[in-house]
């Protein structure tokens, strides 16, 4: 044998010794590498004491993999290099056919993570959405039946379209204007930009304005209080004071229990803390207040 010859990848880092033989009219070669189980080492232990690898009494901790010498030899064959080039494409293409057959069983996967998600949360099977803007409470059990949810985001939103009363309004969107899909993970994150789309969107349809800019200092203006309300929480009871200033709608939020008295004229001065759609109407929510 006076030509070049391969062997196969698995033993290509292995020391080949010896002439290489004829084995039923084709070329072998013998080859001596480190042992895979023992690591070379010649021992191997096979079990946990206390907390230490400890080697089985029967055999004395020795590899019977390579008898304890760390080494294995192999009887392997040739290959010309028309025939190992033959051989490595015929790898690459079980390769590429099994990555091909993963990638369409990992896309399976995520299409019907994504199907599973979009029924879970209200979601049709294209990905679109029906979001309902104002006083829903009256119809907030028919909304139910029809396979609606409630999010912190959307509020009450489903996959089909339905009537609605004159005071609210229905938006359809995808699901790609609020959130970014990550197939790797198979969830859904909010995009940061989501709040400002769902703000304009209630806003397109609410009524009243907004007053000052959030952050500033309102400084007696003149307000007209129309009502209150309170609720119960982990640091106690909580004040709901309502106002309206120019047709603007402003609220309070309090621990401090206040007389006004319903449709007084107040100078209020207080920090905007919040613009926020409540039920159809655009309303400034306010924060450490003084009045008078």
């Amino acid at each position: 044998m006076n030509m070049d010859y391969y062997v196969a990848d698995t033993y290509k880092y292995m020391e080949r010794v010896g002439e290489p033989f004829e084995k039923n009219g084709k070329p072998y070669t013998k080859v001596v590498g480190t042992c895979d189980r023992c690591g070379g080492s010649g021992v191997f232990a096979c079990r946990v004491e206390n907390g230490h690898i400890v080697p089985h009494p029967a055999y004395g901790g020795v590899c019977l993999k390579c008898g304890g010498s760390g080494k294995i030899e192999k009887v392997v064959r040739l290959y010309t290099e028309k025939e190992y080039n033959s051989a490595q494409r015929a790898k690459e293409q079980r390769q590429e056919k099994a990555r091909a057959a993963a990638e369409a069983r990992a896309q399976a996967r995520r299409a019907d993570a994504f199907s599973k998600w979009c029924g879970r949360n209200g979601f049709d099977s294209d990905g679109y959405t029906y979001i309902i803007t104002g006083n829903t409470y009256p119809i907030k059990e028919e909304l139910k039946s029809q396979g609606y949810k409630f999010s912190k985001e959307l509020k009450w939103h489903g996959p089909t379209e339905v009537e609605v009363p004159e005071d609210c309004y229905v938006d359809k969107i995808h699901w790609e204007n609020i959130y970014n899909w990550d197939e790797t993970a198979c969830c859904m994150f909010l995009k940061d930009e989501a709040e400002e789309f769902l703000n304009e969107l209630a806003a397109a349809h609410s009524e009243g304005a907004y007053v000052g800019e959030i952050g500033e200092r309102l400084r007696g203006i003149e307000v007209i209080f129309t009502g209150s309300t309170s609720f119960e929480s982990y640091y106690g009871t909580t004040n709901v004071y309502r106002f309206t200033h120019e047709g603007a709608q402003l609220v309070w939020f309090t621990q401090t229990e206040k007389d006004f008295e319903e449709n007084e004229h107040y100078l209020l001065t207080g920090t905007v803390k919040d613009h926020k759609i409540y039920g159809n109407k655009k309303t400034t929510y306010l924060s450490r207040c003084r009045y008078c």
